[in-house]
């Protein structure tokens, strides 16, 4: 028996769905982020505080000489005595 008019139309309609989803799940595999690596997403603040994508080069941090001593603990007095 041959096939109605709208089962051939159904037909079509499943066989244009079926390309288009194809074509999506082409378009997400070429488009997939994941595996890129753990150095991809790091990302870094500058001295000013913005993001970038780059390391800060190294600095030297510049040791005073002075010598810096302990601070004394301040003697409290007990509550209620003045």
């Amino acid at each position: 028996m041959a096939d109605s008019f709208f089962k051939k139309e159904n037909n079509k309609k499943k066989a244009v769905l079926k390309k288009q989803k194809a074509l999506r799940k082409l378009e997400r595999k070429t488009n997939n982020l994941k595996g890129k690596g753990f150095q991809s997403m790091i990302i870094y603040v500058d001295e000013h505080g913005h993001f970038t994508s780059m390391a800060a080069e190294s600095r030297t941090v510049k040791e005073s000489h002075q010598k810096i001593l302990p601070k004394e603990p301040k003697i409290r007095s007990a509550p209620g005595k003045n």
